[in-house]
C-alpha cells in the first residue's frame, strides 16, 4: 500500500470516528417526539390540510446545518411533519408545488389552515424563529404577506 493511501485509509477512519461522535453529540438534547415523519404523498397531503398552524421540516440528515435546525426546533411545543429530503426528494418537491416556496433543506415552512405564511432555511431555522412567526402570524392577518419568504 502507497503512502497516500495510507494516509488517506487514516483520514478516512479518523472522519468517520469523529462523525459518530458528532452525531452523539448533535442527537443528546433532540426530542425525537416533537417530530412525525411523513413518507408518503398522502400523509402530506392531509399534514398541509390541517386547520391552524402546522410546521413543516425538510431535513437532509447528512447535513451537518440540517441537525442542527432540527435538534433546534425539537423543543418547540407544536408537533412537526418531518421529510427526510434524502429519503423522500420527491416530497419536497410536492412541497414545492403546493406552497411556491423553493426547496432548500434544512427549511421549516409554517402554514396557517393550508396556506403557507412564513419560512426560513439554514442558520435561520430556530426555535425562535418559528415561535415569533407563529406568533407574528397568528395575531395580525394583514402581516402574513410580509412575514413570508
Amino acid at each position: 500500500m502507497s503512502a497516500g493511501a495510507r494516509a488517506w485509509r487514516l483520514l478516512r477512519s479518523f472522519w468517520v470516528a469523529v462523525s459518530a461522535r458528532g452525531n452523539a453529540m448533535w442527537r443528546e438534547d433532540a426530542n425525537d417526539d416533537a417530530f412525525v415523519p411523513i413518507e408518503s404523498e398522502v400523509a402530506l397531503a392531509s399534514w398541509l390540510e390541517r386547520p391552524g398552524p402546522t410546521l413543516v421540516l425538510l431535513h437532509d440528515p447528512y447535513c451537518p446545518i440540517s441537525r442542527v435546525a432540527q435538534r433546534d426546533v425539537s423543543r418547540l411545543a407544536e408537533p412537526i411533519a418531518l421529510i427526510d429530503v434524502a429519503a423522500a426528494p420527491e416530497l419536497s418537491e410536492v412541497i414545492e408545488e403546493r406552497t411556491g416556496i423553493r426547496h432548500e433543506s434544512p427549511q421549516i415552512i409554517l402554514l396557517r389552515d393550508g396556506a403557507p405564511v412564513w419560512s426560513a432555511s439554514h442558520y435561520r431555522v430556530t426555535e425562535s424563529g418559528v415561535t415569533d412567526a407563529i406568533a407574528k402570524t397568528g395575531t395580525d392577518e394583514a402581516a402574513i404577506d410580509s412575514v413570508v419568504d
